[in-house]
C-alpha cells in the first residue's frame, strides 16, 4: 500500500516481520518515506529510506524472490547480532507487475531487506586517500578495518557461512566511529547438508566473486571449493586497503590473465595446486616481476606476512580468519591507551 502524504513525499507501508533482541521476532507495520537510490547489482537495487514515524536512517534491499537469494535471509539471521556483520532489521514481500514483452505480464515478488545504514564502504575510503598519486590512510586505519573484516569473517566461517564475494566495496564503514561491517551475502553459501549438518566444501556455481578478488582454485575449474576462498578474498582486499591499489589486476579481465597477474607476484604454484582436480590450468612460464614486499613497500614487515598467509596458492594453506585476528600487525589495537588522532576512542565493540 502507497499512502501520499503531500510536499512531494510519499509513505510506503508494509506488514513485516521485525526482529529483535536475542532473535526475538514480531510482525509490524512498517512505514518509511523519502526512498533514495544507493546502487544496484544483477538481482538487487539498495535504497535508504527514513522511517516513519522515528525518521531513523535505514538501508532497503529491494531483490526480486528467487532461491538463491532467499538464502542471504537466512544468512543474515543466522548471523543478526553480530558487531562486524550488516544487522538485518526487518523483511517483508512485495509484489509487482512485470513488463508483459518481457514477463508475459506474470506476477513476481520482491524480498525487501531493512538493514542498518552505515555511509559509505571501504572502496570509497581507499579512493578518498588517494592523492597526487600517494596514499595517505593511516596505519591505525588499515589495522582497524583489516581486523573488523578477519572479525566478520571469522564468524561467518563460525556458521559455516562462506561470503564469496569479499571486496572493499561489500564492506561498509562509519568513518566517525571507525566501525566496519560486511554486507551483501547474494552470492553466499551454507555449507551444510540437507540435514543441517556442516560439509568441508560445496560445488562451485560459476562466476561467484569478483575477478580481482577470486581465488586461484575458482579460475582453475576445480569442482569444489571450501571457505578458504573467503581467505584469499581477504588477502586481495587487506592489500588494497594497505597500499590503495588493487593487487592482482588483469588486463584483459578474464581467468587466464588474471592467473598470470597472481604468478608475476607470488611466482608459478608448485604441484599442489594440481591437485584440485584442475583441467584448465596453464601454468605458463612468467618472469615473477614483483613480489608481495615490493607491494606492500611503505607498510610494516607484519602487514606483508599477514597478506602473505592468506594468498597462498593452496586452500588449506591458507591461515584461518581466526588465527589472522592475533597475527602481530594487530598487536597496537590491543593497548589500551591506543586512540585515533584526535583523542576518539576505537570502536567499544572492537573486541566483545
Amino acid at each position: 500500500m502507497v499512502v501520499d502524504i503531500g510536499r512531494d513525499e510519499v509513505t510506503e507501508s508494509y506488514d513485516a516481520i521485525e526482529f529483535g533482541c536475542n532473535d526475538d521476532r514480531k510482525h509490524i507495520q512498517l512505514q518509511f518515506r523519502k526512498k533514495k537510490y544507493i546502487s544496484e547489482g544483477t538481482f538487487a537495487t539498495v535504497y535508504s529510506i527514513r522511517t516513519v514515524p522515528d525518521d531513523d536512517i535505514r538501508a532497503l534491499k529491494r531483490v526480486v524472490k528467487l532461491p538463491t537469494l532467499t538464502n542471504e535471509l537466512k544468512i543474515l539471521q543466522r548471523c543478526n547480532g553480530h558487531p562486524n556483520i550488516c544487522k538485518m532489521m526487518a523483511f517483508f514481500y512485495s509484489r509487482f507487475t512485470s513488463e508483459p514483452e518481457s514477463h508475459s505480464d506474470k506476477q513476481l515478488y520482491h524480498l525487501n531487506i531493512l538493514l542498518e545504514f552505515l555511509p559509505t564502504d571501504l572502496l570509497t575510503i581507499i579512493e578518498h586517500y588517494k592523492k597526487d598519486e600517494q596514499y595517505t590512510l593511516p596505519l591505525l586505519h588499515c589495522k582497524l578495518y583489516a581486523y573488523q573484516l578477519l572479525r566478520g569473517l571469522n564468524a561467518l566461517h563460525g556458521n559455516n557461512i562462506c561470503h564469496q564475494d569479499l571486496k572493499p566495496s561489500n564492506l561498509l564503514v562509519d568513518p566517525r566511529s571507525g566501525v566496519l561491517k560486511i554486507c551483501d551475502f547474494s552470492n553466499s553459501s551454507i555449507f551444510e547438508k540437507a540435514n543441517g549438518e556442516p560439509c568441508e566444501h560445496v560445488k562451485f556455481v560459476q562466476d561467484v566473486c569478483s575477478l580481482f578478488y577470486r581465488a586461484p582454485e575458482h579460475l582453475i575449474g576445480t569442482k569444489y571449493y571450501t571457505l578458504s576462498f573467503d581467505l584469499w578474498s581477504a588477502g586481495c582486499t587487506l592489500a588494497e586497503l594497505f597500499v590503495g591499489e588493487v593487487l592482482f589486476q588483469s588486463d584483459p579481465a578474464e581467468p587466464q590473465p588474471q592467473l598470470n597477474a597472481m604468478m608475476q607476484v607470488l611466482g608459478c604454484p608448485d604441484e599442489s595446486l594440481h591437485d584440485l582436480d584442475s583441467c584448465q590450468f596453464k601454468c605458463q612460464q612468467l618472469l615473477q616481476t614483483s613480489s608481495l614486499k615490493e607491494f606492500l613497500l611503505r607498510r610494516q614487515v607484519s602487514a606483508v606476512h599477514l597478506v602473505g598467509k592468506l594468498v597462498r596458492y593452496t586452500p588449506a594453506s591458507r591461515m584461518s580468519a581466526k588465527d589472522a585476528l592475533a597475527h602481530p600487525f594487530f598487536e597496537d589495537l590491543h593497548h589500551l591507551e591506543t586512540n585515533f588522532k584526535d583523542g576518539v576512542p576505537l570502536p567499544k565493540c572492537l573486541f566483545e
